[in-house]
C-alpha cells in the first residue's frame, strides 16, 4: 500500500497524507519500529492496527475489534465482483444522442478556449495551436443530484488523489494548483449551451508569472461542471524543451505511445473517481481528439520499440460509451479502445493491447518508463 503526501496552504503550509483503503485484504504492519533499549517502539511488525477512542491507533486484540475490518474488506470484494459481472453482462454502452450533442459542445468550447490562450499568450511554444490533445468525458446519472458547486473543488481534489492509485506524476490532469493565476476559478461560457451555468476551470497559459523562456511543457487548459463533464486540453510532453535536449530530438517529430497510453489511462481513472460522486452513475462517455500528428515517429525513450512508425495522418478522434462499472471491472479494454484511433495511425494497433497496457501500469506509480 502506497501513501500520498502533499502539502496545503491555508494560512500556513500544513502537510497532508492520503492513506488509500486496504481492499479486499486487511494491512499489516511491515516492519516493527525502532528497538530503544531492547524494547521495540512504534508500531509492531504483523499488527493489525485500527482506529480507537481517544483517538488512537492500535492493534487488534478481540474479535469485536476484527468484525468491521472483515465486513469492509467482505463490503470490497462484494463491489469489485458484482462490478465485474455488470460489465460482461452490460457490454459497450451507447451514449444517448443528446448526451454525445453535449458533450461534442463542451469538447468544442474548450478547445476553442485553449487556441484563445495560446494566441494571447506572449512566447507560447512554437505551433502548440497545430500540436497539443484533448481529452474529454460526460457522466450519465440517473437524476438530478449533481455536485454542489461550493463543493466541487474539494472533490476535484480527492479524485485526484484516489487516481494516484494508478498513475502518479508530478503533474496529474485536471491538477488542482493553489498558487494566484493558476488556481481553478468559477466561469461560465455561452459556447458550453448550457447558459450560465458555472463550471471550474484552469489554464495554464494564464499564469501571470510565466516568462517566455519558461512556457516549455504543462500548457494545460482543463474545465469541470458539477453536471459531470469534464476536459483537458494538452500539448504533447514529447515536444517539451527539456525533453528533447536530454533525447536529442526535435520538437514535432515524436510521439511516445507509452506516454500517450498513461495519460488516458489516468483520465479514465479520473472519470471512474469522479463517476463514484454521482448518485446512480450509469455510463461514461468519452472524446479524444489529436492534432498535429502527421510526420511524427513513435519513441519510447530509452527503448528502439515501434522506431520506424510514422502516422500518415495529421488529426484523429476517438469516441466511446461503457458503463460506469466497466471503468472498474476492465478500464484496460476502455484504454485500449480509445487509443486505438492513433495506435491505428502508426500501425502499432497490434501492440497496444488491454494486456500490454495492464503490463505496463506497474510502472505508473514506481516511476519506470
Amino acid at each position: 500500500m502506497r501513501c500520498v503526501s502533499y502539502h496545503v496552504a491555508v494560512g500556513n503550509v500544513h502537510p497532508v497524507i492520503v492513506v488509500p483503503p486496504h481492499g479486499a485484504v486487511p494491512i499489516c504492519a511491515k516492519a516493527g519500529g525502532p528497538i530503544v533499549d531492547g524494547v521495540p517502539t512504534g508500531i509492531v511488525q504483523g499488527t493489525y492496527y485500527v482506529r480507537k477512542v481517544g483517538p488512537s491507533s492500535s492493534g487488534i486484540v478481540n474479535a469485536t475489534e476484527w468484525g468491521p475490518v472483515i465486513r469492509r474488506c467482505t463490503m470490497h470484494d462484494r463491489a469489485a465482483l458484482l462490478a465485474a459481472i455488470s460489465g460482461v453482462m452490460q457490454g459497450p454502452a451507447e451514449a444517448a444522442p443528446q448526451a454525445d450533442e453535449v458533450i461534442r459542445t463542451w469538447h468544442n468550447a474548450a478547445h476553442e478556449a485553449f487556441l484563445q490562450d495560446v494566441a494571447n499568450t506572449p512566447g507560447a511554444p512554437p505551433n502548440l495551436a497545430r500540436w497539443h490533445w484533448q481529452f474529454t468525458y460526460g457522466i450519465t446519472h440517473q437524476n438530478d443530484a449533481n455536485i454542489e458547486l461550493n463543493a466541487l473543488q474539494a472533490e476535484l481534489e480527492r479524485a485526484g488523489n484516489e487516481v494516484r492509485d494508478l498513475v502518479q506524476t508530478g503533474w496529474s490532469m485536471f491538477h488542482v494548483f493553489t498558487r494566484y493565476g493558476i488556481a481553478p476559478v468559477f466561469s461560465t461560457d455561452p459556447a458550453i449551451g448550457h447558459g450560465d451555468h458555472e463550471f471550474l476551470t484552469a489554464s495554464m497559459l494564464r499564469d501571470p508569472d510565466l516568462e517566455p523562456p519558461e512556457v516549455s511543457i504543462g500548457q494545460d487548459l482543463w474545465r469541470v461542471s458539477p453536471v459531470g463533464l469534464a476536459t483537458i486540453v494538452r500539448d504533447y510532453w514529447e515536444d517539451g524543451l527539456e525533453w528533447n535536449q536530454r533525447l536529442n530530438f526535435q520538437s514535432g517529430t515524436t510521439f511516445d505511445p507509452g506516454l500517450m497510453v498513461r495519460s488516458i489511462a489516468e483520465g479514465v481513472r479520473h472519470a471512474r473517481a469522479l463517476a463514484e460522486r454521482f448518485e446512480g452513475a450509469m455510463a461514461v462517455t468519452f472524446r479524444l481528439e489529436w492534432f498535429g500528428l502527421e510526420g511524427r515517429v513513435t519513441r519510447i525513450p530509452d527503448r528502439m520499440l515501434w522506431r520506424d512508425n510514422v502516422s500518415q495522418t495529421d488529426h484523429c478522434v476517438a469516441n466511446g460509451t461503457w458503463p460506469a462499472t466497466t471503468l472498474t471491472a476492465d478500464w484496460a479494454t476502455v484504454v485500449a479502445a480509445l487509443v486505438g484511433p492513433v495506435a491505428r495511425a502508426f500501425g502499432i494497433v497490434r501492440v497496444v493491447t488491454s494486456d500490454w497496457i495492464l503490463r505496463q501500469a506497474p510502472s505508473w506509480i514506481d516511476g519506470r518508463r
